[in-house]
């Protein structure tokens, strides 16, 4: 009867032990199934903001601000924001974020759909 006991904990002892490495490999599985089935899919937001920072104007501007992007003469920052949608169509406003207050670069008008960015006037 003791061996039987000493079995019992055993296996328990053990499933305990091997429980956290288990839900590890449940994890580790998870994420690998997340990672080969692509890139994580980026909301309409995000989408829109990828597409104006392809922009070549825009990246010219944002390359202004150097490594740190910190522009050391205005304190200021770049910055990108969503004014407004309506449907698949976007209005993202560029801009350098400053101590006090923002200066617009530009406004683009982005469908996410079909990926055609145009500068607003």
């Amino acid at each position: 009867m003791f061996a039987r006991r000493f079995l019992v904990v055993s296996a328990a002892a053990v499933s305990l032990a091997l429980a956290p490495l288990i839900c590890q490999a449940k994890v580790v599985a998870s994420q690998s199934k997340h990672t080969s089935s692509g890139a994580k899919k980026l909301s309409l937001e995000d989408r829109a903001m990828d597409l104006v920072n392809k922009v070549t104007e825009v990246r010219k501007w944002e390359n202004e601000f150097g490594a740190k992007r910190f522009n050391p003469n205005t304190g200021g920052r770049p910055g990108m924001s969503i004014e407004e949608h309506h449907g698949s169509l976007y209005v993202v406003h560029v801009f350098e974020d400053m101590p006090e207050h923002a200066v617009t670069f530009a406004r683009y008008e982005v469908n996410v759909k079909t990926g055609r960015v145009h500068r607003l006037d």
